[in-house]
């Protein structure tokens, strides 16, 4: 499969260069190299780090030194019909060897239609709607956490410290162009399929309904705003064969409110930040990072949670308890010389689960992340990005109270380079 997905790239690059005549056809590419010191302090080890429970006895602290080709890196063809009203983007990312983990994925496979100078119809795999502002961060898209079955983290664009994509997965997308500077988009998308839920083992996941985003983008003079809303339904069906449960026929609703906001007043300063509100982010396909199940015997879920409940007649049911979602992140840029910008950024996340049935399980995690990233454009098509970021993954904090013994979910600090070159 690898092969042929290289394969299908390259002849369509030698097509573009064969012939040039019949369309309008461009492919480029880059290569990112992450250059990193990694440094997780005990408690990180103990109770964030370790997957299995097996791992979790592990106390000491750990630290090392990495050289990776991230899955950022890329190739991609687009083209562009003669009338510029029809067009299609292919790309694909390439993960290198680190850890033994190389991969080939299809990164955009989409095409658009210009229906008049107001409507656009894209379809394929593309971005979302949500959420299209990035933090300049870059480091950490692969990578160890810190034991072998660790093979993701995921902290690039402040993901899991704030941030929530921007991601890219199969749909279908309408903009409407309503002036000058604003545009509305609305689009549908593949929804997640989780499978088995908490205690619904035996049940069936159905999503009879697509995820549903519509993002509001629009422009005024120095600021430029983007909120947009993304909605999915999980419905659960109780299996007949199941007798014991016949009372969890039930659904539940995952969404994202997000608030992207950039100040550019002109200048060597901006200012890029972005809030983000929801309910049940881990059921739906949103882009958080990795957010493992941290502490095993005292789990945190970004998803729904679930009880088992007897009612007055002795029947057994399932109850859903929502977990509320709150991000936010801040990207400070400062343009010190043609060649080279300065980003401050800080992001924050908070996860809140107090609808579960005993006290004792209700509970409450924040985490948050500051760093600074300097892309330096040294030459053209090669840029060289020095960055330092400390990430706090908080407390285990459960019924109001956290737990000494593995309460403390320890911190991790990436000081590393990329190195990214691109045609």
């Amino acid at each position: 499969m690898k092969k042929l997905s290289i394969l299908i790239l390259a002849l369509f690059v030698c097509m573009s260069f064969a012939m040039p005549a019949l369309a309008k056809v461009k492919v480029g590419g880059r290569v990112d190299v992450d250059t990193m010191y990694i440094i997780n302090d005990e408690h990180f080890q103990r109770n964030s780090a370790a997957v299995a429970a097996a791992l979790n006895s592990v106390d000491a602290s750990r630290s090392w030194f990495t050289i990776d080709v991230p899955s950022s890196t890329r190739l991609y063809g687009k083209w562009t019909n003669d009338a510029g009203d029809v067009g299609m983007h292919i790309e694909i990312g390439l993960r290198g060897e680190e850890g033994g983990n190389e991969v080939v994925n299809t990164r955009y496979a989409y095409g658009w239609w210009k229906i008049n100078p107001i409507f656009k119809l894209t379809a394929g795999q593309q971005d979302e709607v949500i959420a299209p502002y990035r933090a300049s961060q870059e480091l950490g898209t692969n990578g160890k956490l810190g034991t072998r079955n660790d093979t993701n983290m995921d902290h690039t664009g402040l993901r899991g410290f704030g941030g929530i994509g921007n991601d890219r997965k199969e749909g279908i997308r309408l903009d409407t162009k309503l002036g000058e500077k604003t545009n509305l988009a609305i689009a549908i998308f593949t929804p997640n399929v989780n499978g088995a839920q908490g205690s619904w083992a035996a049940r069936d996941e159905e999503e009879t309904l697509p995820r549903v985003d519509a993002t509001f983008s629009t422009s005024l003079g120095a600021f430029s705003l983007a909120p947009g809303f993304s909605w999915y339904k999980a419905q659960y069906e109780w299996d007949p064969q199941c007798a014991n449960y016949q009372g969890d026929d039930a659904d539940i609703d995952a969404w994202v409110l997000s608030l992207p906001v950039k100040f550019a007043p002109g200048g060597p300063i901006t200012l890029t930040a972005e809030l983000n509100y929801g309910e049940n982010i881990g059921n739906g396909n949103w882009n958080i990072g990795r957010y493992t199940n941290i502490a095993p015997n005292n789990t945190i879920s970004t998803g729904a949670q679930f009880d088992n409940v007897t009612d007055a007649s002795g029947n057994v049911f399932t109850q859903a308890a929502d977990t509320e979602f709150l991000g936010f992140w801040a990207d400070l840029s400062w343009k010190a010389h043609p060649i080279v910008t300065v980003h401050f950024l800080y992001g924050l996340q908070q996860l809140t689960n107090d609808d579960r049935v005993l006290e004792a399980n209700r509970w409450t995690n924040m985490r948050y992340a500051y760093g600074v990233s300097i892309p330096i454009k040294v030459a053209k098509g090669f840029t060289i990005r020095p960055e330092i970021f400390y990430y706090d993954y908080g407390e285990n904090e459960r019924g109001g109270v956290v737990d000494p013994a593995n309460g403390d979910l320890g911190n991790q600090t990436i000081v590393g380079v990329q190195f990214r070159i691109a045609f």
